[in-house]
């Protein structure tokens, strides 16, 4: 009798047993599927905290991060966009000095074009000192002095030479395709009028071309290219390029109440103005035209800052685009180890798993060879080891 009442409480117990591996395993599933939803969940926020940081920098996903062109040829880019720019200012040159102007049509009876021939204010020199030496040693001393970053450096100087070189070219396009007479090119033009032989144009045969002129070929040629003003265009160009470096740098409107650092960013505006005002005095150019050149330059000064800062008035306008490129390869190289990690940690747990569960099933058969449970009158579980053991009055 007692034999069969071992039996019933080890086949009980084995049932308990299995029910409860049951319960783990089931528990064990769930386990997983809310792992799985841990991790995708994870991911989202990663996901909605990358596109919040680009938000902030204000800069999108192109298809050269998408295919990882700029991290792969990044130095290429560089050389590309330094070769391009001397390739502008080379063709911008040429314009200027090789080839001619579209001619036009003029009178001699026309005072908005004959006045008198007198010394530039602004020579050319004079012009590039103050246009792009003066704006290089700026941004040098100032990075020196205030930020030693040398991808900073460099996308400032390089945002410079694009902003002269791109205006250079683009004022010499607009002078040789459409030309215009300077107010003192009746003066610089010297025509010779020989009564019987020399014909006009036009109604009443009162218009004349360049034909009549007997100044130099080249000086007539200048005098005919006064629309726009490249004097105006290339101190637009750098000194408002180098205004916006120093608002970027020194943060003018900080909350610092700081008028030495207004003052230098309108003085290299103002010096900008009044280098365009110089070519109304010494009659090289119209207000128009200066109005034009002032337009080109300035558009390409906030174009090329753009292209290579962050943003123009923003809290991050001191920030390169190299830095930014940068921290967002150093968030992706994060990302890719944090999800290999993860991948590792999974894989991990699914094969240990196994494991566990097999130690704990010899464990619990190991646990019900040795350990039998009995009940006595007073409902009290009693361990048995063997039958030696047992108390006598279960033996009999």
């Amino acid at each position: 009798m007692g034999q069969d009442i071992n039996n019933e409480d080890v086949s009980s117990t084995t049932s308990k047993c299995s029910k409860c591996k049951n319960e783990l395993d089931h528990l064990y599933q769930q386990y997983q599927v809310s792992q799985q939803q841990h991790h995708k969940l994870q991911y989202q926020q990663q996901h909605r905290q990358e596109k919040q940081q680009e938000d902030l920098f204000q800069y999108d996903r192109d298809a050269m991060f998408n295919f990882g062109f700029r991290k792969r040829y990044r130095l290429a880019m560089y050389l590309f966009d330094w070769v391009f720019s001397l390739i502008a200012a080379l063709c911008g040159a040429f314009l200027f000095y090789f080839l001619p102007v579209r001619g036009r049509l003029f009178t001699l009876t026309d005072p908005t074009i004959s006045y008198p021939v007198v010394p530039e204010l602004i020579p050319f020199p004079i012009l590039v000192t103050v246009s792009m030496v003066i704006p290089i040693v700026i941004i040098f001393l100032t990075t020196l002095a205030h930020k030693r970053n040398w991808h900073d450096f460099h996308h400032a100087q390089l945002g410079l030479v694009q902003t002269i070189a791109i205006t250079l070219m683009m004022v010499a396009i607009f002078k040789c395709f459409i030309g215009g007479l300077r107010p003192n090119f009746l003066s610089r033009c010297d025509p010779l009028i020989i009564p019987g032989v020399t014909v006009g144009t036009g109604y009443g045969g009162i218009y004349y071309s360049s034909d009549i002129c007997r100044g130099s070929k080249s000086d007539v040629n200048d005098a005919m290219s006064s629309h726009p003003s490249g004097h105006a265009g290339l101190a637009a160009g750098g000194l408002v390029y180098l205004a916006l470096f120093l608002h970027a740098r020194l943060k003018t409107f900080r909350n610092r109440g700081h008028l030495i650092i207004y003052v230098l960013v309108m003085f290299c505006i103002t010096a900008a103005l009044l280098i365009g005002v110089s070519r109304i005095v010494d009659y090289r150019h119209t207000f128009m035209n200066v109005l034009e050149g002032w337009f080109i330059g300035t558009i390409t000064a906030f174009s090329m800052y753009r292209l290579n800062f962050l943003s123009l008035f923003g809290a991050n306008n001191h920030v390169s685009v190299a830095d930014f490129w940068f921290w967002r390869w150093a968030q992706q190289h994060q990302q890719q180890q944090q999800q290999q990690q993860s991948n590792c940690n999974n894989q991990n747990n699914n094969q240990n798993q196994p494991k566990n569960n097999n130690n704990q099933q010899q464990q619990e058969q190991m646990n019900d060879s040795h350990q039998i449970v009995d009940i006595n009158h007073n409902n009290v579980p009693i361990p048995i080891v063997n039958q030696q053991q047992q108390p006598p009055e279960l033996q009999q």
